[in-house]
């Protein structure tokens, strides 16, 4: 896969992967929040091809936007979800848009990726329809939608409202995997 191909993915594969986790944060109950920044690095492999970056992502019912930087800080991509559709800008200035990201995924990578649920995924919530294996606490260990798994490895804290520290989403030879360092959920 070329570089370009790869690079780009990886962008948008987070359209929707160190501090110590935070011990016992009380948080929102997950079905009602709305918002949301998250701080952490992503990782995306592609067959024997592979990226790291770190990610920002801010998160609201009407907007998304998701900062990747590389290993020196320096900005990689830029996503973005509006009304108006969905936006990628490269580093080096390259710029496509879709309606949505799975359609601005299938435009620039030929395959739709499922970055529409990425949103949910992130904090471990799902459609009311797909089925899921939960742990002790009652909290998201494993779900699969349209093929893809959602593994849940580790969450911030042992509380029942603790959120994700470490997800896992994989199909074919894809892998991607989430580590979030820093929480702030409304």
């Amino acid at each position: 896969m070329s570089q370009k191909l790869l690079s780009l993915s990886f962008a948008l594969l987070l359209a929707a992967c160190s501090q110590q986790p935070v011990k016992d944060v009380q948080r929102p109950l997950r079905e009602s929040i709305a918002s949301y920044v998250l701080e952490g690095r992503v990782s995306v492999r592609r067959g024997n091809d592979a990226r790291q970056a770190g990610i920002v992502w801010q998160h609201d019912t009407a907007s998304d936007v998701i900062e990747l930087s590389g290993p020196l800080g320096q900005n990689a991509a830029r996503l973005t979800r509006d009304i108006s559709g969905a936006h990628l800008q490269t580093a080096s200035r390259e710029s496509y848009s879709a309606p949505d990201w799975e359609t601005l995924s299938e435009r620039v990578l030929g395959v739709a990726l499922p970055l529409n649920n990425m949103a949910l995924w992130a904090t471990a919530r799902f459609q009311r329809n797909v089925p899921v294996r939960r742990d002790a606490s009652s909290r998201p260990l494993h779900a699969v939608v349209d093929g893809w798994q959602i593994d849940y490895l580790a969450y911030e804290s042992a509380l029942p409202e603790a959120l994700p520290s470490l997800i896992e989403i994989n199909r074919d030879d894809i892998v991607v995997r989430l580590k979030v360092d820093q929480w702030q959920a409304n």
